[in-house]
Protein backbone atom coordinates (compact mmCIF):
# COMPACT_ATOMS: atom_id res chain seq x y z
CA UNK A 1 0.00 0.00 0.00
CA UNK A 2 3.10 2.43 0.65
CA UNK A 3 4.79 1.59 -1.81
CA UNK A 4 1.71 1.99 -4.38
CA UNK A 5 1.41 5.40 -2.87
CA UNK A 6 5.12 6.32 -3.50
CA UNK A 7 4.49 5.45 -7.14
CA UNK A 8 5.73 8.59 -8.92
CA UNK A 9 4.57 9.84 -12.79
CA UNK A 10 5.85 12.48 -14.31
CA UNK A 11 5.14 14.23 -17.26
CA UNK A 12 7.31 15.04 -20.32
CA UNK A 13 7.43 17.32 -23.31
CA UNK A 14 5.21 16.92 -25.78
CA UNK A 15 4.12 13.23 -27.34
CA UNK A 16 3.87 12.95 -23.72
CA UNK A 17 6.09 10.27 -22.65
CA UNK A 18 4.75 8.60 -19.03
CA UNK A 19 7.81 7.49 -17.03
CA UNK A 20 7.32 5.08 -13.72
CA UNK A 21 9.88 6.61 -11.27
CA UNK A 22 11.04 4.18 -8.43
CA UNK A 23 9.16 3.50 -5.72
CA UNK A 24 11.05 5.08 -2.67
CA UNK A 25 10.83 3.22 1.24
CA UNK A 26 10.53 5.48 4.32
CA UNK A 27 14.10 4.77 6.50
CA UNK A 28 13.36 2.91 9.00
CA UNK A 29 13.47 5.66 11.48
CA UNK A 30 10.86 7.51 9.73
CA UNK A 31 8.54 4.30 9.79
CA UNK A 32 7.45 4.90 13.71
CA UNK A 33 5.83 7.81 12.43
CA UNK A 34 3.98 6.93 9.80
CA UNK A 35 2.11 3.90 11.29
CA UNK A 36 1.51 6.51 14.52
CA UNK A 37 -0.24 9.37 12.25
CA UNK A 38 -2.33 6.05 10.58
CA UNK A 39 -3.05 4.51 13.53
CA UNK A 40 -3.86 7.37 16.06
CA UNK A 41 -3.93 10.54 14.18
CA UNK A 42 -0.86 11.89 16.28
CA UNK A 43 2.92 12.74 15.02
CA UNK A 44 5.10 9.98 17.04
CA UNK A 45 8.54 11.06 17.03
CA UNK A 46 11.29 8.77 15.76
CA UNK A 47 13.28 7.11 18.19
CA UNK A 48 16.05 9.59 18.54
CA UNK A 49 13.88 12.48 18.91
CA UNK A 50 11.60 10.70 21.75
CA UNK A 51 14.79 10.06 23.78
CA UNK A 52 16.31 13.22 23.37
CA UNK A 53 12.78 14.96 24.13
CA UNK A 54 12.57 12.94 27.28
CA UNK A 55 12.63 14.88 30.89
CA UNK A 56 15.84 13.60 33.14
CA UNK A 57 15.24 13.35 36.84
CA UNK A 58 18.57 12.30 39.79
CA UNK A 59 18.06 8.84 41.17
CA UNK A 60 19.16 8.63 44.69
CA UNK A 61 19.05 5.57 47.19
CA UNK A 62 19.68 5.29 50.93
CA UNK A 63 19.99 2.93 53.98
CA UNK A 64 17.48 3.45 57.18
CA UNK A 65 19.42 2.00 59.67
CA UNK A 66 18.24 1.86 63.83
CA UNK A 67 19.76 0.62 66.69
CA UNK A 68 18.13 -1.90 69.35
CA UNK A 69 16.82 1.37 71.04
CA UNK A 70 14.96 2.20 68.19
CA UNK A 71 16.89 5.10 66.67
CA UNK A 72 18.12 6.14 63.13
CA UNK A 73 21.64 6.30 62.36
CA UNK A 74 22.62 9.52 60.36
CA UNK A 75 26.05 10.68 59.19
CA UNK A 76 27.60 14.26 59.19
CA UNK A 77 28.79 15.15 55.67
CA UNK A 78 31.98 17.07 55.39
CA UNK A 79 30.75 18.57 51.95
CA UNK A 80 27.03 20.30 53.12
CA UNK A 81 25.81 21.77 56.79
CA UNK A 82 23.19 19.18 57.38
CA UNK A 83 23.42 15.84 58.40
CA UNK A 84 21.73 12.98 56.38
CA UNK A 85 21.05 9.14 56.25
CA UNK A 86 23.55 7.13 54.63
CA UNK A 87 23.58 6.59 50.63
CA UNK A 88 23.90 8.50 47.73
CA UNK A 89 22.80 9.25 43.89
CA UNK A 90 22.95 6.02 41.12
CA UNK A 91 25.32 5.87 38.64
CA UNK A 92 24.28 5.93 34.96
CA UNK A 93 22.73 2.22 34.28
CA UNK A 94 23.09 1.19 38.13
CA UNK A 95 20.02 0.02 39.66
CA UNK A 96 18.65 1.57 43.19
CA UNK A 97 19.37 -0.65 44.95
CA UNK A 98 23.11 -1.43 43.54
CA UNK A 99 23.47 2.31 44.29
CA UNK A 100 22.37 1.82 47.95
CA UNK A 101 25.12 -1.43 48.81
CA UNK A 102 28.03 0.40 47.03
CA UNK A 103 27.35 3.90 48.93
CA UNK A 104 26.87 2.48 52.71
CA UNK A 105 29.66 0.49 51.64
CA UNK A 106 32.19 3.04 50.70
CA UNK A 107 30.41 5.80 53.58
CA UNK A 108 30.28 3.08 56.63
CA UNK A 109 32.44 0.28 55.32
CA UNK A 110 29.20 -2.42 55.64
CA UNK A 111 29.09 -3.84 52.70
CA UNK A 112 25.57 -5.90 52.81
CA UNK A 113 22.55 -6.19 50.26
CA UNK A 114 20.16 -3.45 51.40
CA UNK A 115 16.54 -4.68 52.77
CA UNK A 116 12.99 -4.10 52.11
CA UNK A 117 11.33 -1.09 50.27
CA UNK A 118 10.44 1.52 53.06
CA UNK A 119 10.16 4.60 51.16
CA UNK A 120 10.01 6.36 47.73
CA UNK A 121 10.39 10.08 48.12
CA UNK A 122 9.51 12.40 44.54
CA UNK A 123 11.63 15.69 46.05
CA UNK A 124 10.83 18.94 43.43
CA UNK A 125 13.59 21.20 41.79
CA UNK A 126 15.26 23.66 44.04
CA UNK A 127 18.68 26.04 43.92
CA UNK A 128 21.77 24.61 46.19
CA UNK A 129 24.95 26.27 47.05
CA UNK A 130 26.22 29.84 47.34
CA UNK A 131 26.06 30.41 43.64
CA UNK A 132 21.90 29.03 43.41
CA UNK A 133 22.88 26.12 41.15
CA UNK A 134 19.69 24.78 40.37
CA UNK A 135 19.42 21.13 41.18
CA UNK A 136 16.93 19.09 38.93
CA UNK A 137 13.60 17.33 40.68
CA UNK A 138 14.48 13.83 41.45
CA UNK A 139 13.43 10.18 43.13
CA UNK A 140 15.03 9.42 46.49
CA UNK A 141 14.85 5.60 46.89
CA UNK A 142 15.26 4.17 50.83
CA UNK A 143 15.65 0.73 52.00
CA UNK A 144 15.59 -1.01 54.96
CA UNK A 145 19.08 -1.27 56.38
CA UNK A 146 17.90 -2.87 59.50
CA UNK A 147 18.40 -3.12 63.32
CA UNK A 148 22.45 -2.92 63.97
CA UNK A 149 23.61 -4.68 66.65
CA UNK A 150 26.34 -2.92 69.43
CA UNK A 151 29.17 -5.42 67.68
CA UNK A 152 28.05 -4.10 63.68
CA UNK A 153 28.08 -0.53 64.98
CA UNK A 154 31.99 -1.14 65.78
CA UNK A 155 32.38 -2.56 62.19
CA UNK A 156 31.55 0.82 60.52
CA UNK A 157 34.75 2.59 59.40
CA UNK A 158 33.60 6.00 57.76
CA UNK A 159 35.52 7.11 54.76
CA UNK A 160 38.04 9.35 55.02
CA UNK A 161 37.39 12.92 53.66
CA UNK A 162 33.81 12.28 52.86
CA UNK A 163 32.10 11.80 56.86
CA UNK A 164 32.91 13.48 59.69
CA UNK A 165 30.98 11.40 62.16
CA UNK A 166 27.86 9.26 62.50
CA UNK A 167 25.39 9.02 64.77
CA UNK A 168 22.42 7.69 66.24
CA UNK A 169 19.48 9.84 67.18
CA UNK A 170 15.43 9.94 67.58
CA UNK A 171 13.03 11.34 65.07
CA UNK A 172 12.92 14.90 67.41
CA UNK A 173 16.88 14.93 67.42
CA UNK A 174 17.04 14.32 63.69
CA UNK A 175 15.12 17.19 63.17
CA UNK A 176 17.49 19.63 64.80
CA UNK A 177 20.44 17.97 62.44
CA UNK A 178 18.82 17.48 59.30
CA UNK A 179 16.93 19.43 56.52
CA UNK A 180 13.31 19.72 57.13
CA UNK A 181 12.94 17.57 53.94
CA UNK A 182 14.91 15.05 55.71
CA UNK A 183 13.75 15.17 59.10
CA UNK A 184 9.95 14.46 57.59
CA UNK A 185 11.28 11.65 55.17
CA UNK A 186 13.10 9.78 58.49
CA UNK A 187 9.11 10.21 60.30
CA UNK A 188 7.67 8.41 57.07
CA UNK A 189 10.35 5.68 57.38
CA UNK A 190 9.97 5.37 61.22
CA UNK A 191 6.13 4.56 60.28
CA UNK A 192 6.72 2.63 57.69
CA UNK A 193 9.08 -0.21 59.74
CA UNK A 194 6.01 -0.12 62.49
CA UNK A 195 3.69 -0.52 59.91
CA UNK A 196 5.12 -2.91 57.44
CA UNK A 197 4.02 -0.88 54.51
CA UNK A 198 5.90 1.40 51.92
CA UNK A 199 5.74 4.76 52.16
CA UNK A 200 4.68 6.72 48.91
CA UNK A 201 6.55 10.72 49.25
CA UNK A 202 6.29 13.66 47.44
CA UNK A 203 8.87 16.33 49.14
CA UNK A 204 8.70 14.28 52.21
CA UNK A 205 5.59 14.28 52.69
CA UNK A 206 2.79 11.40 52.11
CA UNK A 207 1.01 11.81 48.79
CA UNK A 208 -2.22 12.72 50.10
CA UNK A 209 -0.92 15.64 52.57
CA UNK A 210 1.35 16.46 50.02
CA UNK A 211 -1.57 17.13 47.56
CA UNK A 212 -3.85 19.04 50.36
CA UNK A 213 -0.96 21.50 51.25
CA UNK A 214 -0.68 22.80 47.84
CA UNK A 215 -4.15 22.73 46.68
CA UNK A 216 -4.93 24.88 49.94
CA UNK A 217 -1.61 26.75 48.65
CA UNK A 218 -3.79 27.41 45.23
CA UNK A 219 -6.79 28.12 46.72
CA UNK A 220 -5.67 30.66 49.67
CA UNK A 221 -6.45 34.16 48.53
CA UNK A 222 -3.91 37.29 48.80
CA UNK A 223 -3.56 38.60 52.17
CA UNK A 224 -4.97 41.94 50.97
CA UNK A 225 -8.60 40.07 50.55
CA UNK A 226 -8.49 38.28 53.70
CA UNK A 227 -8.44 41.55 55.72
CA UNK A 228 -11.83 42.84 56.93
CA UNK A 229 -12.92 45.49 55.66
CA UNK A 230 -13.67 48.55 57.92
CA UNK A 231 -17.60 49.04 58.61
CA UNK A 232 -19.11 52.10 57.23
Amino acid sequence: MVLRAAQIYSAQAPGIQWQRAKPTVPHASRWAAIVGSVSTGHTVLPPDQYVASLARKRLAATAFFRDEEGRVLVVNPVYKPTWDLPGGAAEADESPRAACRREVAGELGLDRPPGRLLAVDWVPARTIGPDQTLLPDGVIIVYDGGVLTPAEVKEIVLADGELAGFEFVTADEAAGRVTPLVARRITACLQACAAGTVAALENGSPVALHRLLLSRRQTRPPAAETQRRPRP
